[in-house]
């Protein structure tokens, strides 16, 4: 009876558990239909730009999320196939035993090598182990369910990333087309334009060309006229990503920038942190596309690094409207769906680079920045 103490010892022993996704994963399901409403409800809206870019950003936070709990299911699936396996093939092994000790003559069965004490104490352990049994046929069916649960789960969410991906590839189109009917610049524009061109001409660096752009008499938009209080600390990150490098934090070639690095997702909107003036946009050395905020006489921030910018310089923005895009190719839905989940460059792979300027003195952009 010994191979019969060893199945009981195995049927209780302890399995490793993992986090309940399900519910994760619906809630992200949940953000992706919000953000289909909110965007067929952008026709509706007197301020259609602004409701596009904030249609936008909802599908791309529900996408991560969306994106990440496909792949807990993934895992979670795995596990739980694998547990599956492991009460199926146990209660085989009981089944086999009682049918074995089923099998055997009656006179046999009260025998036993170490006395008829011993064939009582076997007796009394199968007898413990049948309601066990009963139990783990249970938990096995309890498993079959679940796995059940969590491919009909995966299914939907692969479904709804799908068509959200198709959904927010149009929207960025929408708002191209809508932006078609930005007016000529005036030959006043024409020539602030001209002398902020010859300023980033001239500038080495950022400072340079903050501090020049800061010197520059504006005749044409007004900057907002904002406490202090109202910006600092209450700034909305301008795109859906995560923090790479902090303020002054070193990079891999061990320079330290006066500014923050924010990864995000190839074509991730880029929108206004406040209401302000655009007072810079073009190339500017080796930043790449370059926008220059003032939300405040004397405060400056500088976003580079977008692969389209949607604004021009004088222009009256006002916050959450979209002033670009990030650069980069969308993933292939082999890429984004089944390598999802991981922070592995494929979905972070495109870079933000932002400096806030006071006066002429640099800021730690994450004192700015509310959560």
């Amino acid at each position: 009876m010994k191979h019969l103490t060893l199945i009981l010892a195995l049927l209780l022993a302890a399995l490793p558990s993992r986090a309940d996704v399900v519910s994760a994963t619906q809630e992200a399901l949940t953000l992706l239909a919000d953000a289909q409403a909110q965007l067929e409800a952008v026709n509706g809206k007197q301020d259609r730009l602004q409701a596009y870019a904030q249609a936008i950003r909802g599908y791309e936070v529900a996408m991560l999320a969306a994106r990440a709990g496909l792949a807990e299911l993934n895992d979670t699936n795995a596990i739980v196939a694998t547990r599956m396996q492991t009460k199926k093939e146990r209660v085989e092994q009981v089944l086999g035993a009682v049918q074995i000790i089923g099998q055997t003559p009656q006179p046999l069965a009260y025998l036993h090598p170490d006395g008829p004490l011993s064939a009582v104490r076997a007796g009394m352990t199968l007898t413990d182990l049948l309601p066990r049994l009963r139990a783990e046929v249970t938990e096995l069916k309890s498993e079959i369910d679940r796995l059940d649960t969590l491919a009909a789960l995966q299914a939907a969410t692969l479904e709804d990333l799908k068509t959200a991906r198709t959904d927010i590839s149009a929207a960025r189109g929408a708002v191209l087309i809508a932006l078609e009917n930005n007016v000529a610049l005036t030959r006043a524009e024409r020539d602030e334009e001209t002398r902020r061109n010859a300023i980033a001409r001239n500038a080495r660096n950022l400072r340079e060309l903050s501090d020049g752009l800061s010197s520059l008499r504006q005749t044409t938009g007004a900057v907002p006229d904002v406490p202090l209080a109202a910006l600092k600390g209450k700034l909305r990150l301008p795109v859906t990503g995560r923090l790479l490098r902090g303020f002054e934090e070193k990079d891999a070639a061990g320079i330290a920038r006066p500014g923050i690095v924010i990864g995000a997702a190839p074509l991730s909107i880029v929108q206004a942190p406040a209401d302000a003036l655009i007072r810079y946009k073009g190339t500017f050395l080796d930043f790449g596309n370059v926008v220059i905020l003032e939300p405040r006489a004397g405060v400056l921030i500088v976003i580079s690094g977008l692969g389209q910018v949607l604004v021009r310089a004088g222009q009256t923005v006002s916050q959450d409207d979209p002033i670009g895009f990030v650069g980069g190719t969308v993933p292939t839905d082999e890429v984004f769906l089944i390598e999802s989940g991981e922070d592995n460059g494929v979905f972070f792979e495109e870079s933000l680079y932002i400096e806030i300027r006071e006066d002429g003195i640099v800021q730690n952009p994450q004192l700015w920045f509310g959560k």
